[in-house]
C-alpha cells in the first residue's frame, strides 16, 4: 500500500528526491542477539524523505512487515508449510510401501525349508508385489528340494544299514575271534559315522510340533543313563523344574553328544544348570580342552583337532556339528569357554517358556 502511494505520489509530481531512512541492517554480533529480534526486525519502521519546492522533506513512515503477504502471511511461510504437506505424505507414502517388506522380512525369518508355511499375498507397488510372488515361489521350490533331500537320504539310510547288517552276520562267521571283534568294531564306528552323516545333512532335528519340556528332568534323565557306565560324571540342577519349547529327541542328542565328548576327552565331567534371562547350561570338564583358536571352527561339519583322522583320538568330527545345528533349530545360543576345573566349557542358552 505504501509503495502505491508513494508511486502516485511522484508520478503527479516533477521529479522529487527521494531518501530512504531504515534501521540497519547489518548482522548484529552474537553476544548482541537476543530472542525475539528477529520478530521485532519484521515489524521494524521504514521512513521515506521527498523533498518539497520549498526545499523542505515531507516524511511518510510505514510500520508494520515491510516485506511481501500473501494472504495476511509471507511468503516463507508458506513455503515451509507445503514443504512440510509434502514431507508428511512421503512419510506415510513410505511407511504404507515398506509394511508389505516388513512382514515379507517376518515371514522369511520364520522359514525354516522343511514346509513352505503360509503364503504371502501380494500387496504395495508393483515391484513389491512382483518380489512377494517371487520370494513365495522361490519358498515353495525350496521346500520341494529339501522334501526331495530328505527322501533321498532316508532310502541311503536304509539300504546302507541293510548292506551293514549283512556284513555284521557274516562277520559273525570269522573263525578267527580277534578278526572277528576288529571288524565288528569297524561296522559299529560306520554306522555311527553314517548315522551323524546323515544328520548334519538333514540340517537339524528341530521339529515344527515342539513341545513344553521341564529342563531340568530330561538333564536328569541324561546323566543318570551315563553315569551307569562312569564315574566322572555329575550334576548340578538345582531342585525347581525350568521349562522351555523343545523337541526332546533332538535336545538328548546335543547334550549326549557335549556330555561324550567330554568324557572322551576328561576323567570328570559337571553337568549345571542356570536360569538367568535364560536357562543356560554348562558342560564342564577338566581335560585338555581346545584352543580358543579353534573354538569356532570345531563346529564346522568333520573338523578336528587331530589331523590324522583316526578315530582313536576322536570321533567323526561331527559331533559339535549336530550340536550347533540342533542349538540354532531352537533359537539357542551354544559357545566354548573355559572351564571352572580347568578344561573345556561348553554352553547352551535356550529361551524360555512363557508360563
Amino acid at each position: 500500500m505504501v509503495e502505491r502511494f508513494l508511486g502516485l505520489y511522484l508520478r503527479a509530481l516533477q521529479p522529487r528526491e527521494v531518501i530512504v531512512i531504515g534501521n540497519r541492517n547489518d548482522f548484529p554480533r552474537l553476544r548482541d542477539w537476543h530472542l525475539g529480534d528477529y520478530w521485532r526486525g519484521m515489524q521494524r519502521s521504514l521512513r521515506f524523505a521527498v523533498s518539497l519546492r520549498s526545499g523542505d522533506y515531507l516524511v511518510f513512515e510505514a510500520i508494520g512487515p515491510i516485506g511481501r503477504r500473501l494472504f495476511g502471511w509471507p511468503p516463507g511461510f508458506g513455503v515451509g508449510v507445503l514443504g512440510s504437506l509434502i514431507g508428511m505424505a512421503a512419510v506415510i507414502a513410505i511407511a504404507r510401501e515398506a509394511r508389505p517388506l516388513r512382514a515379507l522380512s517376518v515371514a522369511l525369518g520364520k522359514f525354516t525349508g522343511d514346509a513352505p508355511g503360509p503364503l504371502m499375498q501380494p500387496a504395495g507397488a508393483p515391484e513389491i508385489r512382483t518380489l512377494i510372488t517371487a520370494v513365495n515361489e522361490m519358498r515353495a521350490r525350496i521346500s520341494e528340494l529339501v522334501r526331495g533331500r530328505l527322501l533321498l537320504l532316508g532310502a541311503i539310510s536304509h539300504d546302507l544299514k541293510t548292506y551293514i547288517t549283512r556284513l555284521r552276520l557274516r562277520v559273525e562267521q570269522l573263525p578267527d575271534e580277534a578278526q572277528r571283534d576288529k571288524a565288528a568294531r569297524d561296522l559299529d564306528e560306520m554306522t555311527k559315522l553314517l548315522e551323524d552323516a546323515l544328520a548334519v545333512a538333514r540340517g537339524g532335528f528341530a521339529s515344527a510340533q515342539r513341545e513344553r519340556i521341564d529342563l531340568r528332568a530330561l538333564l536328569s534323565g541324561i546323566v543318570e543313563d551315563r553315569s551307569l557306565g562312569s564315574a566322572g560324571l555329575r550334576a548340578e540342577l538345582g531342585e525347581a523344574p525350568l521349562w522351555i519349547n523343545a523337541e526332546p529327541v533332538a535336545l538328548r542328542r546335543l547334550f549326549g553328544n557335549l556330555i561324550d565328548n567330554a568324557l572322551n576327552f576328561a576323567p570328570h565331567c559337571i553337568v549345571r544348570l542356570r536360569r538367568e534371562r535364560e536357562a543356560t547350561v554348562f558342560v564342564d570338564d577338566d581335560g585338555p580342552g581346545i584352543p580358543e583358536g579353534a573354538r569356532i571352527s570345531v563346529f564346522d561339519p568333520f573338523f578336528r583337532l587331530d589331523a590324522s583322522r583316526s578315530r582313536s583320538t576322536g570321533g567323526s568330527g561331527l559331533g559339535l556339528a549336530i550340536v550347533k545345528q540342533i542349538a540354532d533349530a531352537h533359537g539357542a545360543s551354544v559357545g566354548l569357554g573355559t572351564s571352572p576345573e580347568g578344561g573345556l566349557r561348553a554352553s547352551v542358552a535356550f529361551p524360555v517358556a512363557s508360563a
